[in-house]
């Protein structure tokens, strides 16, 4: 695999800031596994669970982009569930204008609250997260 050393010479706190020809990119946990997402290189922890491509809309994806949200509630309409195992791809949507903007957010589950607690309806989940790595421009392959 393909060492991503594009620019890496910015280092802000846990965070490794590098970019290159696709956008801008801000890895966290440098020393992990290199993982190839479509055209995108991140850098991420291990995981056993299966990728999600999740649709977000523009204003709950800003505040995300920017680490004031850090969790995502959402449908629990996928086949075994959300699970703390899982990979999400967390692409913004403009519902506007019915497009991808391009700007992405990897991120994983750190915690899970399952619908029927507190109130949540029981198809849905509150998932705590932490973002992994954000690009600008991207899109699968």
């Amino acid at each position: 695999m393909r060492q991503a050393r594009a620019n890496a010479n910015t280092f802000n706190g846990p965070y490794v800031v590098f970019s290159d020809a696709s956008g801008l990119w801000n890895v966290e946990r440098w020393e992990e596994a290199h993982v190839w997402i479509g055209s995108a290189e991140i850098v991420m922890p291990q995981r056993d669970g299966p990728t999600h491509e999740l649709k977000t809309l523009s204003l709950p994806f800003q505040a995300m982009w920017e680490g004031r949200k850090t969790h995502e509630v959402r449908k629990n309409d996928r086949p075994g569930g959300f699970t703390l195992e899982d990979l999400l791809i967390l692409r913004e949507w403009n519902n506007g204008g019915k497009v991808y903007s391009g700007r992405t957010i990897f991120a994983v589950p750190t915690y899970i609250t399952e619908g029927g607690a507190f109130g949540l309806p029981d198809n849905m989940v509150v998932m705590s997260i932490r973002v992994i790595a954000k690009h600008q421009n991207w899109s699968p392959s």
